[in-house]
């Protein structure tokens, strides 16, 4: 999956029994795989704004500019979009667009994402309080391509690389070990400063522009050491500003037990 545009009214759904009315411009079974698959779900029709903004998704993602578009119209309930989002992921389309019930949004990417690991994240999301601005850091690996949803992106590639220690490798940024080891490198302390006191200086600014979300992205080779012992460090700097989020892209699921931060 390649992308994944979710309405954060659209995580706060409630109950409610699907009306099966979809109406699929194409399926599964005949999408090409030389077209890109967008999974599109739509609240419903019950406005202008509804209708054009349907209509020009139809008329964006056509077969001729090189799409198959799966529509899914909620229906007027919300519970029927997060049943849309399963059903796309399982038919592994390559980007999801859902209608925003409100025009507060927050942006993930799914790029080689498991599915446990994109559920981890939505309720990571979900269950943080409301704040006017959701701050994430986010970690990743230059190896495999830059964050598509990133604001801000910090390179630090020119720090030590735990990678070169035997004993350190098969670890990652969220161990002890790990943590220790950076820690008491100069360079990791000072790039860390200069990053936090950047934020500092230019997040109200952002606030000011009505900003929803800003994602800052902290690279390394690998995603695997560095980069994410970075990501959790400015995570900690920022943890008294409401709805900060930290994530690692590339640490699988199974490497993020909920106890694993407890030995930093």
């Amino acid at each position: 999956m390649a992308g994944l545009l979710l309405g954060l009214g659209i995580l706060l759904a409630g109950c409610g029994d699907r009306q099966s009315t979809a109406e699929d411009i194409a399926t599964p079974e005949d999408t090409q795989t030389d077209r890109i698959v967008v999974g599109f779900s739509q609240v419903g029709a019950e406005s202008d704004w509804r209708s054009a903004n349907t209509e020009s998704m139809k008329s964006t993602f056509t077969k001729e500019a090189g799409y198959d578009l799966i529509f899914e119209d909620g229906q007027q309930k919300q519970a029927n979009q997060i049943r849309a989002i399963r059903t796309f992921i399982q038919q592994e389309v390559d980007y999801i667009v859902l209608a925003p019930v409100t025009e507060t949004a927050h942006v993930l990417d799914t790029t080689r994402l498991l599915p446990s690991q994109l559920r981890r994240w939505v309720q990571q999301f979900v269950k943080q309080s409301a704040a006017k601005l959701t701050l994430t850091f986010e970690s990743f690996g230059y190896k495999r391509g830059l964050p598509y949803a990133s604001d801000l992106v910090f390179d630090v590639r020119c720090l030590p690389n735990p990678y070169y220690s035997p004993e350190l490798r098969p670890l990652t940024g969220l161990d002890a070990p790990v943590a220790s080891y950076l820690a008491q490198e100069p360079l990791v302390s000072e790039m860390i400063d200069d990053i936090a006191a950047f934020i500092a200086k230019w997040l109200p600014h952002y606030r000011g522009q009505n900003r929803h979300y800003l994602t800052i992205c902290i690279g390394c080779t690998g995603g695997q050491h560095r980069s994410v012992y970075v990501a959790e460090m400015l995570g900690r700097r920022f943890a008294d500003q409401a709805g900060t989020i930290v994530r690692h892209r590339a640490l699988s699921a199974n490497l993020l037990p909920e106890n694993k931060l407890q030995t930093l």
